[in-house]
């Protein structure tokens, strides 16, 4: 299920169903102008059963808008006792958790292809 926000848009939310899991894959510049594909996601989200897992690897840049999306996503899996993994985060979202004091929020999942 692709949510994001244009096909071949280098910024975008996709969701995969797989497995048992849902997979969030974030890209590009997770902002404000990704508000859409954000409720799109999270719709999917609530949908599905399992662990939910965010690859933020390819994230460029993440601000406020982003942090909130992703704290919505923890808060509405965990409400659901379901785990959230963060996956491959790329350096924007380390630096971003790390800076707001919530680095330890999202445990790790183990790199795409282990």
């Amino acid at each position: 299920m692709d949510q994001s926000d244009g096909a071949g848009s280098p910024h975008g939310i996709t969701v995969e169903q797989r497995d048992g899991t849902t997979t969030v894959i974030l890209r590009g510049e997770v902002d404000a102008g990704q508000r859409e594909a954000a409720s799109q996601c999270m719709v999917a989200v609530l949908e599905a059963d399992g662990p939910v897992v965010l690859d933020t690897s390819a994230v460029t840049f993440i601000d406020s808008s982003g942090l909130a999306f992703l704290l919505q996503l923890h808060g509405v899996a965990s409400d659901a006792a379901r785990p959230v993994l963060l996956r491959d985060p790329s350096g924007a979202v380390v630096e971003l958790l790390a800076l707001v004091g919530l680095d330890t929020l999202f445990p790790r999942a183990e790199p795409q292809g282990v």
